[in-house]
């Protein structure tokens, strides 16, 4: 052993065993350890002959109290054990050791353990079997694998207290809630700035050197939909988040987000305790909610946070696509006429919704009973209307996405273009496919074996090869076609944009934050991860949360996430592929078709049917449907949709 050594010792008598305390320097090379603690126990002749099993009664170890499963560094674990070793090699009264923990600290998920030779009592320090995250200030560094575990649970759908359920069926000891819930706040404050610097950088890119962005936008609550509850005529929904994105390089960022929040886990305690000054929002330390829980969720607000947003980082709104029953709109272009008073945010519908709403009104309309030649059941009529509006809508569709690329989504050629589209359409309908060639904007090629009726797979499933529509039909279906393919739909619809990225979005979202589970602390954060991995990918987000995290990424970590980066890629790639996609349509087009065709050999009545509201009750509540009906007027009246 090299380097310097002193000691020191001291005997007493105790029975008739002969106990030493000592005290030994460390060598320089043996650990970074700066003392080792030992104490050397004597027990007669326990070790006179090496078949002699040792007498010494054994100490239970630890590790029986806790589970025996950990979370260990392997570096760290070796150098625990070879301190041991080499110290105990120095015990002259002890030649077989065996070690077992004698002493445990959790902290967190991962350990301190110390050991002791149950032969001789050597006890070595306590080792930190794990690497840490050096800060500066006083109090113990974190841990490595706590940080890294905080943010590893913002990107799934289970909290503090499911984690400590999965970690307990390993057998691993589960850290203590508070401690984690106490460690999360930290880490979710930074995962949310990380997000809106990654947003923030995405916007300047889309929007190029003219500094302008065209965006849609949509809202996510935290229920199914926008209710009352009828007991308090408050709303069941408390956070809604807000995600703008970006329509102008098609790669689909998120750009900006807002979230909102009703909820204050601490106020909620502090109220229950008698404290009339916690109102909240942001009325005592560690408030999480933003919005009075009395409130409406407002998506005007959201609209005017995201638009404040965009213009702090010096780019202008010029279009903005949201569905109809949203105010996000109105909130944009205030925000950015705070700035620039002549600024004009024009509105875009989406035309996924609009084609929606076709067909609701397709469906209010009537048809004369000869329009469906064969059909004479009032209920069969009712449905073959219903397959008609879904063929008015997809061929709106066609036609418009058809016209918008042939002039280059010139409204002005397509509005003078889309009459004697419309007239060749209705003519193809009644049955003449002269103009279709030429006029129907490639639906119909216009030849007896091959025309809109053959080509139409709602039609062709349902068994409709023709049509009898009288003057009053064909105005009727006019009608149904101008609410997609007239001239205010035309300017509403330019860019053919919508929010089905938003969507898809949100169901990300949802695997991160569902609507039956209630985040309020690690809300923004849990968003946060979600837009990280929407823009970057599962592999590049988790290393940028490690990088603003300071955590380091072991060479098993990298490979991870450069293969999760490559199966996220690859399947968007296989997503968007055109082979893929007329694939799937293949599919439905069979999956309807097997299920008409289930229908029509069954044909049960009605009384058959597996669901129907109200069929068990016995009696109706005829008196009681005045009092709710004026219950719900009256919650609508009192609490009115900022949202809508």
């Amino acid at each position: 052993m090299s380097g310097k050594r002193h000691c020191w010792g001291h005997k007493f008598q105790r029975g008739n065993q002969t106990r030493v305390k000592w005290i030994q320097g460390t060598d320089s090379t043996a650990s970074s350890t700066s003392a080792a603690v030992a104490v050397a126990t004597t027990h007669g002749d326990a070790h006179s002959s090496a078949d002699q099993p040792y007498t010494l009664r054994s100490r239970k170890s630890v590790a029986n109290k806790c589970g025996k499963m950990r979370l260990i560094h392997v570096d760290k674990n070796c150098e625990l054990w070879n301190f041991a070793i080499q110290w105990h090699s120095k015990m002259k009264t002890c030649s077989r050791p065996r070690f077992q923990p004698v002493k445990e600290e959790k902290r967190g998920v991962v350990v301190a353990q110390s050991l002791r030779c149950v032969n001789c009592n050597f006890t070595t320090p306590l080792f930190k079997l794990y690497e840490e995250v050096h800060k500066p200030g006083p109090g113990r560094n974190a841990a490595v694998q706590n940080i890294d575990l905080n943010a590893a649970v913002t990107s799934t759908s289970i909290g503090f207290k499911k984690l400590r359920l999965l970690l307990a069926a390993l057998d691993l000891s589960p850290p203590s809630e508070s401690g984690m819930h106490e460690m999360s706040q930290t880490v979710c404050d930074q995962i949310a700035e990380l997000a809106s610097d990654d947003m923030r950088e995405k916007l300047i890119h889309a929007s190029g050197p003219n500094k302008k962005v065209n965006i849609s936008a949509d809202t996510r609550y935290n229920t199914c939909g926008i209710r009352t509850s009828r007991r308090t005529g408050l709303l069941t929904a408390t956070q809604a988040t807000t995600l703008a994105i970006e329509t102008k390089t098609g790669k689909n960022y998120i750009v900006s987000a807002f979230t909102q929040n009703k909820m204050c886990q601490k106020g909620a305690l502090l109220r229950g305790k008698g404290d009339k000054t916690a109102t909240c929002p942001g009325g005592h330390v560690g408030c999480t909610a933003n919005i009075d829980r009395y409130e409406s969720l407002s998506e005007y607000q959201s609209g005017w946070e995201i638009g404040h947003s965009i213009t702090e980082a010096g780019v202008a709104v010029e279009h903005c696509t949201t569905d109809g029953d949203s105010r996000l709109h109105k909130g944009v272009t205030e925000s950015m006429q705070d700035v620039n008073p002549s600024h004009q945010v024009k509105r875009l519908a989406d035309l996924v919704h609009l084609s929606q709403t076709q067909i609701r009104y397709a469906k209010r309309k009537t048809f004369s009973d000869s329009m469906f030649p064969g059909v004479k059941k009032k209920k069969d009529r009712e449905d073959c209307k219903y397959v008609l509006a879904t063929d008015l809508k997809n061929r709106s569709s066609m036609i418009l996405k058809y016209v918008s690329k042939k002039y280059s989504a010139d409204t002005h050629r397509m509005k003078k273009e889309m009459p004697s589209i419309i007239n060749a359409v209705l003519q193809c309908y009644s049955g003449n496919c002269s103009d279709c060639a030429e006029k129907s904007a490639g639906t119909c090629p216009g030849g007896d074996g091959d025309n809109w009726f053959v080509r139409s797979h709602s039609l062709r499933e349902n068994r409709i090869s023709a049509l009898q529509p009288t003057d009053a039909d064909l105005q009727t279906m006019r009608d149904i076609l101008m609410v997609v393919l007239g001239d205010e739909a035309i300017e509403k619809t330019w860019g053919l944009s919508t929010t089905q990225a938003n969507e898809a979005a949100n169901r990300a979202l949802s695997a991160r934050c569902p609507k039956n589970v209630k985040f309020s602390k690690s809300l923004p954060a849990r968003v946060g991860t979600g837009i990280l991995t929407w823009n970057n990918g599962p592999g590049v987000a988790q290393r940028k949360i490690s990088q603003r995290l300071g955590l380091p990424r072991s060479d098993g970590q990298l490979t991870f996430d450069a293969t999760e980066q490559k199966k996220h890629m690859d399947s968007k790639k296989r997503t968007r592929s055109p082979l893929l996609r007329a694939r799937r349509l293949q599919t439905d087009a069979k999956t309807r078709q097997h299920r008409l065709d289930r229908k029509r050999q069954l044909q049960l009545p009605s009384e058959y049917s597996d669901y129907r509201k109200h069929q068990l009750d016995e009696t109706s509540c005829a008196d009681e449907e005045p009092a709710e009906k004026r219950l719900r007027r009256s919650v609508r009246l009192e609490h009115k949709y900022d949202c809508l």
